[in-house]
């Protein structure tokens, strides 16, 4: 692996300038080259290479001028190697030019383009290029730049110029190219589940901003510690963690923040950031029922075998939950919690097989009948058809683990079986308590703001929220649910009338501070907390 300097020689008679690049430059130099190979490739050893691509004319014009300007200059790097490239005047002429630069470039290379003497379509070419290296040769893109000489006006009023006014810019135009990687990444998660492409975006992107900020700069850091959570819920997901999706602090920790993140070094990555937040709106943080979201999710993405596993898993862990005040005695003698809740979960699996496969309650053997009226008691509020839908799920996973050698099922079979007892499995799982009617029943908390800090400070109190939301519409609330927010006394009053708890985010605002955007720090600084609230309407 090597790094590579790629640039191109035009044919004109370039005028002298000063190349400026963020805070350094090279000043009184005629090739936009020997300015880039002090600024971006001052690392290069003999092992690296720069490579300048030359038609004929070019290279009988301008290409000794060039190397005896870059020796001049002091480079102590490789020596120039020229790339013989025809006119670029037909499309079999641009083939040849991708063809041989392709064979200068082995795997997994780092590259630097320049592109600023590139031939009329020539940019579109090295777009295609960079993508289609970077997937087949593996390499890695250090930067794409462009010499704005123009922006100096022509060149004959330039050489009219003193040397100190002909500063021209050097555009670093790499976060373009970052921009088609973070949109392929995120549609990559989307589509397929994976946050490979994600993390990959970071290390390519977002480590390099960190570090050149010192890690200050808010909207990297922000989007590298969602992607850090993305890429631990696609990697629960991808190995069946039940636990530690229900864990996982989806609003808190990743849709939240999406919404506010700043992306200022990428601004059209916005849409792009809105939609990914979109797609977890409904996910609550820390809900094991998450996990039958999971599975939602794998069976949008093709995964049965997770999907599978989570269903039946997910289901068990609910159920377990549920019928926690009937479970107090089972695993009792077992001293810590996690062993307790081991033996619950396999009461709970007992009970489902016991009842799928019709055994009489006299022939219930083990923790079955060790707690017998423990499980006559959890039977009695399962719906009927529960267990025997328990018993084809657990058959469709042993399928799969037993690789279809035994009583195989066609792939498209195990898909729709998954499908279909997802449905009904969620379906049934409503009427569990709930006499009946499909009411939520789970209390929720809502925070109610659309400031980026107040979002911060909630996280950094570890306040345990299941939705952020700008806007509050009452209709949502429940009986038990929670809300948090500054709401006018009106909003507030509905609340309350829903049988909610309204928690007020209090703060003494100085004067100075009134109508700004506050940071988490600063909203500390103000006394920030919440205030427990009953607001009612007066007839």
């Amino acid at each position: 692996m090597a790094k590579r300097f790629i640039s191109f020689l035009g044919v004109s008679p370039y005028t002298p300038c000063n190349y400026l690049l963020r805070d350094s430059r090279v000043d009184a130099v005629r090739f936009v080259q020997t300015a880039l190979l002090h600024l971006v490739a001052s690392d290069f050893s003999s092992d690296d290479s720069v490579l300048i691509g030359c038609t004929a004319k070019a290279s009988q014009t301008n290409l000794q001028p060039l190397r005896s300007e870059i020796l001049a200059s002091g480079w102590t790097g490789p020596e120039i190697d020229t790339v013989d490239l025809p006119d670029a005047t037909s499309e079999e002429e641009m083939w040849a030019i991708f063809q041989s630069l392709m064979e200068q470039v082995l795997d997994g290379d780092e590259l630097v383009f320049d592109i600023t003497h590139s031939f009329r379509s020539l940019p579109m070419l090295f777009t295609v290029l960079i993508q289609y290296l970077r997937i087949v040769k593996r390499v890695r893109l250090r930067g794409v730049y462009y010499g704005a000489f123009e922006r100096l006006g022509n060149a004959r009023d330039v050489e009219d110029m003193p040397m100190a006014e002909r500063d021209a810019p050097i555009i670093d135009l790499t976060p373009f190219l970052s921009l088609y990687d973070w949109g392929a990444a995120i549609d990559h998660f989307l589509r397929f589940g994976h946050a490979g492409e994600l993390q990959a975006a970071v290390e390519d992107r977002i480590k390099p901003v960190l570090r050149e900020t010192m890690g200050r700069h808010d909207g990297a850091k922000a989007l590298k510690d969602i992607v850090a959570n993305l890429a631990a819920f696609s990697s629960h997901v991808q190995y069946a963690r039940g636990r530690g999706l229900s864990e996982i602090q989806f609003q808190t920790k990743i849709v939240g923040p999406l919404q506010h993140v700043q992306s200022d070094f990428l601004p059209p990555l916005r849409p792009v950031l809105d939609g990914l937040a979109e797609r977890f709106r409904d996910w609550p943080d820390r809900e094991p029922g998450n996990g039958l979201r999971a599975v939602g999710w794998c069976i949008e993405h093709g995964m049965v075998q997770q999907g599978l596993t989570l269903l039946l898993e997910t289901l068990v862990d609910i159920l377990t939950t549920r019928h926690g005040d009937l479970l107090e005695g089972v695993g009792a003698h077992k001293r810590d919690s996690a062993a307790q809740v081991i033996e619950r979960r396999n009461f709970i699996s007992s009970l489902l097989n016991a009842l799928g496969r019709q055994k009489a309650v006299a022939d219930w053997t083990g923790l079955l009948a060790e707690h017998r009226e423990v499980a006559e008691a959890c039977a009695s509020l399962l719906p009927e058809q529960l267990p025997a839908l328990y018993q084809g799920l657990t058959q469709l996973r042993n399928d799969i683990n037993h690789a279809g050698f035994i009583n195989p099922r066609s792939a498209e079979a195990l898909r729709k079986g998954l499908e279909e007892r997802y449905r009904r499995v969620v379906e049934m799982l409503q009427d569990i308590d709930q006499s009946g009617n499909n009411a939520r029943q789970d209390p929720r908390t809502y925070f109610v703001s659309r400031h980026p800090g107040a979002i911060d400070w909630a996280a950094e109190e570890e306040i345990q929220v299941d939705a952020f939301v700008e806007h509050l519409d009452p209709n949502v609330i429940r009986d038990g649910d929670t809300v948090i927010g500054s709401l006018p006394v009106n909003l507030a009053a509905q609340v309350c009338e829903r049988g909610a708890r309204y928690l007020h985010l209090s703060l003494e605002l100085t004067p100075e501070l009134r109508g700004l955007e506050l940071t988490a720090e600063q909203m500390r600084t103000c006394g920030a907390r919440i205030e427990a609230f009953r607001a009612e309407r007066v007839v």
